[in-house]
């Protein structure tokens, strides 16, 4: 009898007409259905203000920047990730110096090949030694010291152009069993960063000795 109550209470409002029936869209004020209403409603009810933002940079291409972007959300495929998402993989260590598990915070914060990266980057550049304990610090590494705003946004672009490159020498190891030393890895990235800075920022007189001595940025 209680449920009886409840039913009656709750359709005592309704009011049925002649009409056919027809689907609304409760989202909008419209009640038109759109993909842009539906976007809205779900944006509108989470809150996005803690959430990191990587700055990009503008002269190195984009698979770098987005490679960057999805390795500081933990979202490229290491080994780690992928045993997250409920794969299993009988080598679960790092392919570089088989002394801990293959993931982000390994493979370019821990790991000697990428220290070893890291510092030959620091002594180029003439910037302090990199302190760094997750991905982020890297991507950030450039807003730190005295330094001017063209020289900041080449450090930048540097650096995720290493993280590029240290995960091709990864990967290359990994599935093709070809290793790379700290200092082919080091020249590689001196190199290619190179090119992409002068044609790419399009500086006019900009040579390769300019680049090496890290001067006339």
């Amino acid at each position: 009898m209680v449920e009886w109550e409840s039913l009656r209470a709750a359709v005592s409002a309704v009011t049925l007409s002649a009409g056919s029936d027809r689907w609304k869209w409760l989202g909008s004020g419209s009640g038109e259905f759109s993909v842009a209403a539906v976007k809205r409603s779900i944006v509108s009810s989470r809150d996005f203000s803690n959430r990191y933002v990587m700055k990009w940079s503008k002269w190195v291409p984009k698979k770098c920047n987005i490679f960057a972007w999805r390795a500081e959300m933990n979202r490229i495929p290491t080994v780690e990730a992928l045993e997250k998402r409920g794969m299993f993989l009988f080598d679960d260590g790092c392919k570089f110096c088989n002394e801990g598990l293959d993931s982000v915070t390994h493979i370019f914060t821990v790991c000697p090949i990428a220290l070893g990266v890291w510092e030959r980057i620091s002594f180029w550049c003439r910037i302090p030694r990199f302190f760094i304990f997750s991905f982020k610090d890297l991507v950030e590494i450039h807003k730190f010291g005295i330094r001017s705003s063209v020289e900041r946004k080449a450090i930048h672009g540097i650096v995720l152009s290493a993280c590029w490159m240290l995960w091709k020498a990864r990967n290359n190891l990994r599935f093709n069993d070809k290793k790379s030393s700290i200092e082919e890895v080091f020249s590689e990235i001196m190199v290619v960063s190179f090119y992409w800075f002068k044609y790419r920022v399009k500086k006019g007189s900009f040579e390769w000795g300019d680049w090496c001595k890290f001067v006339n940025m």
